[in-house]
This record gives C-alpha cells, sequence and structure tokens, in this order.
C-alpha cells in the first residue's frame, strides 16, 4: 500500500543507500570499502530466490524503464547546488519549508471567516477562497495577511477583484513590497474543463494582461495560477502533464510579453499547480524536473534576471486516486503523495480530505479536513521535512528518473508546439484526444489489477455499508471547447458495487 502503483519495497531501501553528502563523502565512507557490482549483482539475484533480475525492471507509462538500483558511475551529470538556476534542486537553500495551504468550501461571507480564522489557528499559513471582490473584507475581517499567504479565486473579471483585494491589505498597513498573494486566474484552463469561455477568449486573456500589469510593482503577486493539476485528474500520463503544463504556461507568456510586459514581469506573475499521485519516486521527480523544463522556456526569452528562470509551484494530492469505499486509506495515498511533492520541492501544498462527495458543512467532512491539515504539521513538526533543501538530491535512482522523465516530456512539449501550440490543439481536440487515450490505458491497469486501490479493487471489505455513487457534474451542454473529463479510477467499480448491494 505504501507504494501503491508500482511500489517495490527494494527500490525504497536503494534509494535511502544511494544518498550521498557531497562535502562529506570521505569523512563518512573513507573506513568503508567499495562493494563491488558483481557483489550487488550476488545479493539482488538471492534476494530474488531464482527469478531472473530483469523482473525488476520497471516500464513507466512514460514509456522508459528504469532499474531497481543505480551507482555513482551511472549518473556524474549532477553538480548543481539547490538555490541556483535551473532550479532542479528548487529555490530554497537554508531549509525546505513550504506553506500549508487550506482550501476554503464556499459559504457565506461569515462562515467563510469564520473558518478561516479557525484553520490559521490550526496551523494553516496559507488559504485559497473563492468570492466576489464585494465580499473581502467580510472574510477577510480580522486575517493578518502579513503573516500568510493568500490564494484568491475571483468570481467575476480579475483586474477589479486585484484592486479590491489590494485596497483591503493597505488598510492593514501592507504596502506592495510585502503582500504574498496569488489571484489565482486560468481562464485558459478553465475553459478547457468547462468547455466555454467566460466572455471569449480574447476578452478573458485581457483581464489576465490588465491584472499581470498592475502588479508590476508587487514583487511578491501572481495573478495566474496554471491548474496543471486537470491534466493528472483527468486521467494524464505524468509526461503529457509536463507538457501540457508548459504548453499551457507559454499561451499566457507569449501574450503577457506581446502586450508589452518584459519576460521578468510576465514569469513573475505566473505559478503552477500540479497534482501528486501515488508514483512515489515519479512524481519527486516530476516537480524537480518541471523547474528545469520552466527554466529553459524563460531562457529562450533572454531575461534580464537569474530568478526569473524560478517558478512557485504548489502541489495538491490525487483526486483521481480517491476511493470512495474504505475511505481511511485515502489518508494513506494522501501521505505519500504529500512526502513526494515535499520531497520533490513544493513551494506549497494542499491534502485532499480522505472523506470524498459528502457536503463540506457535515462534521464528518470537518474531520476530515482537519486530518489532511494535521498530516501536514506532522510532516513539518515531527517528521521534520522541511529542515533539509532537496534531500532527494544526489540519490542516483532519482537523479536518473528526472532526467529520463524530463526527455521525454520535452520531446512531447516540442511536438506539441509544432503542432501548433496549446490554444489550437485545445480548439482541435488534440490535446483532449491525447488524455483521453492516456486515462483508457489507466482504466484498463486498474481493470487488471496492475494499478492496485486497496478497499476498491483488491481487499474490499463485504461488510461495508453501501455508499451512494458520487455526484458528478453533468457534462456542458453544446460546449464550445471539447470539456476535459476528469474522473477517479474508483469510480466505476463503486457505483457497480453500490447498485449489485441496492
Amino acid at each position: 500500500m505504501l507504494f501503491s502503483e508500482h511500489g517495490e519495497a527494494l527500490q525504497f531501501v536503494t534509494f535511502a543507500l544511494s544518498q550521498r553528502c557531497y562535502m562529506s563523502h570521505q569523512k563518512l565512507f573513507g573506513n568503508f570499502s567499495p562493494t563491488s557490482d558483481e557483489a550487488w549483482e550476488e545479493a539482488l539475484l538471492k534476494s530474488l530466490k531464482g527469478k531472473p533480475a530483469e523482473t525488476l525492471i520497471w516500464q513507466t507509462q512514460e514509456g522508459f524503464h528504469l532499474h531497481p538500483y543505480y551507482r555513482a558511475k551511472d549518473y556524474q551529470n549532477h553538480h548543481q547546488l539547490p538555490g541556483t538556476a535551473p532550479f532542479r534542486r528548487g529555490i530554497k537553500t537554508g531549509n525546505n519549508s513550504w506553506e500549508i495551504q487550506f482550501d476554503l468550501e464556499p459559504a457565506d461571507p461569515q462562515a467563510s471567516n469564520a473558518r478561516m480564522l479557525e484553520m490559521l489557528m490550526l496551523g494553516a499559513t496559507s488559504i485559497r477562497f473563492q468570492a466576489a471582490f464585494s465580499d473581502l473584507d467580510v472574510i477577510l475581517k480580522q486575517v493578518s495577511l502579513a503573516h500568510i499567504h493568500i490564494c484568491y479565486q475571483p468570481e467575476g473579471k480579475i483586474a477589479p477583484a486585484l484592486k479590491a483585494f489590494q485596497h483591503h491589505a493597505s488598510r492593514q498597513g501592507l504596502d506592495d513590497n510585502h503582500l504574498r498573494f496569488s489571484v489565482d486566474a486560468d481562464p485558459l484552463g478553465d475553459a478547457l474543463l468547462k468547455g466555454h469561455w467566460k466572455n471569449n477568449c480574447e476578452e478573458d486573456l485581457e483581464d489576465v494582461v490588465q491584472a499581470a500589469g498592475a502588479l508590476t510593482q508587487t514583487p511578491l503577486g501572481k495573478c495566474i495560477n496554471v491548474r496543471a493539476d486537470h491534466y493528472h485528474n483527468a486521467g494524464a500520463s505524468m509526461a503529457q502533464e509536463l507538457a501540457f503544463a508548459l504548453s499551457h504556461g507559454l499561451e499566457y507568456l507569449d501574450r503577457l510579453t506581446r502586450s508589452g510586459l518584459s519576460i521578468d514581469d510576465a514569469s513573475a506573475r505566473i505559478r503552477f499547480t500540479f497534482a501528486v499521485g501515488s508514483g512515489y519516486f515519479l512524481e519527486m521527480a516530476k516537480l524537480r524536473i518541471f523547474r528545469v523544463l520552466w527554466a529553459e522556456v524563460i531562457a529562450g526569452y533572454k531575461p534580464e534576471h537569474n530568478c526569473s528562470h524560478a517558478t512557485y509551484l504548489h502541489a495538491v494530492t490525487s483526486c483521481r486516486q480517491q476511493s470512495g469505499w474504505d475511505r481511511p486509506t485515502n489518508i494513506l495515498r494522501a501521505t505519500t503523495q504529500a512526502m513526494s511533492a515535499v520531497f520533490g520541492g513544493c513551494d506549497s501544498l494542499t491534502i485532499q480530505p480522505f472523506e470524498i462527495g459528502k457536503p463540506a458543512n457535515q462534521p464528518d467532512y470537518r474531520f476530515a479536513e482537519r486530518v489532511a491539515l494535521n498530516l501536514q504539521l506532522v510532516l513539518k513538526e515531527e517528521a521534520h521535512f522541511d529542515k533539509v533543501a532537496d534531500v532527494a538530491g544526489g540519490s542516483w535512482y532519482i537523479e536518473t528518473a528526472t532526467d529520463k522523465l524530463g526527455q521525454t516530456a520535452w520531446e512531447l512539449f516540442k511536438a506539441n508546439e509544432s503542432a501548433g501550440g496549446w490554444l489550437k490543439m485545445v480548439l482541435s481536440g488534440q490535446l483532449q484526444e491525447q488524455v483521453f487515450a492516456s486515462a483508457q490505458a489507466l482504466k484498463t491497469k486498474f481493470e487488471n489489477k496492475e494499478i492496485v486501490l486497496v478497499g476498491v479493487n483488491k481487499y474490499p471489505n463485504p461488510m461495508e455499508e453501501t455508499v451512494p455513487p458520487i455526484h458528478v457534474p453533468p457534462a456542458q451542454k453544446d460546449p464550445v471547447i471539447r470539456p476535459l473529463v476528469l474522473f477517479r479510477l474508483a469510480a466505476s467499480t463503486e457505483n457497480a458495487r453500490s447498485t449489485s448491494q441496492l
């Protein structure tokens, strides 16, 4: 269960064994004789009890393979340090701290304010919420913006919502230089998910351009959140997630720079949200390599400042792999997913509550929200995952996986750009078709138990009481754009079990 998709425990052991401290290598290992390749192979074959060593070679969904262990001679290309471009090892140097984000469910302004204050008292350091800008004063009452990170998703136009937020902050005595926030707008992603534009393509993008222009004197403010998590939750492979996120972000970069913004100002306005699944090591590699690939995209614009190659990565645990049956197993999945996100160097993290399909005001769901928040607090305050910058750096297994995933994603990105770029592919349905094909492959593997969800397609509890099918919003009628369809692996199995029990 710990590494539910592909989890060989041997991979975890070899990951731990292959860690190296660059500055202290001689002191730590100088008194030990090196182990030969032959000795490693002999120990490996002994543990396999007659099975060939090739059975441990993992063929990934992306099309490349990974061996169960690597040695120093297998990887000699890594000489970077945390905080240096192209930020493979992250932007953090002194530690690995991240923002603990709580996503506020929509409610009336007074209830939202009470819930926000409660979760801040319980340990959240970042709050994401959706509201009309006219309600900001009520929702943010007694919330000290100087000490938290805010992710505000406006219901209307972005530019006036941004102005209202800045006005509220100024009344708290905060100037733009010290205001940490993101107005989470993604009109391109919204259109792909919903099948239609808010107004039309040009108007929606112009709204983003105006907001970005208003933030040139706000160094820590962002107004675009590229929702790459939608690709994951629609069934995309990791290479597709990376490639589509690059093309998605590039569409905004082109629009912002053509409007007159410098590449330094434009790149500073964008952040990315990635879902993190249960492919433990590859999910770490996914976040690490995205920073490198995005830096390569930015380099093409020749920025003035080196820091413009960096980006802000928010991570959220997978919805695709949540189960409605045996729901506490979602806690275990979320824990390893969160570990991948933290070891991958995320800047902020949301853990989804383990109760799914229930109203947000029910006690069960409130308890699940508290568990989700406490998971992050345990990782930070008890497991001390925030103490070491890029703990995965130098692992020959992780570094190799990072390179191979990056090469595959970059080739797909170049092919997509040659086909006309993100917008053209979405309007023609090519992008959606690629994700759909990947989703069908995942469903087949799940049905064949090559992908395991404990409590659903393996070790189900026949005594568990009937769970009603989780509501799925109906498809948009007459969509302008073929919408991206989100799904959960367990959904069809759960619905079949519920129907048979009823």
